[in-house]
């Protein structure tokens, strides 16, 4: 009898987290407030995207980057448990988890 071994790659739930990009970002867990350290950008602003862990949406906002710095400062709203911010920059989409 022959064996075959299917291996199914599925990448949907694969969060880059710093380690996987050049994105420095803290505290986690947050309290009310969010600093992400980017690489070079040339982008002025930056949409935000919170998603809970059942992939609804739970907060947008636009931010200023600022040297190459985004300051998240009004998350004072979100319940305490685990979420998923997501942006772009430039041509790079940027994912991580976060906990409050």
């Amino acid at each position: 009898m022959d064996y075959i071994r299917v291996y199914q790659e599925n990448n949907t739930n694969y969060i880059p987290t710093a380690k996987n990009t050049n994105q420095i970002f803290y505290p986690n867990p947050i309290i009310s407030q969010l600093t992400i350290n980017t690489e070079n950008t040339y982008e002025k602003n930056v949409a935000v995207q919170i998603f809970a862990a059942d992939g609804n949406l739970v907060f947008a906002n636009t931010y200023s980057v600022v040297k190459n710095v985004i300051y998240i400062s009004d998350l004072d709203d979100l319940n305490r448990r685990d979420y998923v911010l997501s942006y772009t920059l430039g041509n790079k989409n940027v994912r991580f988890k976060i906990v409050k």
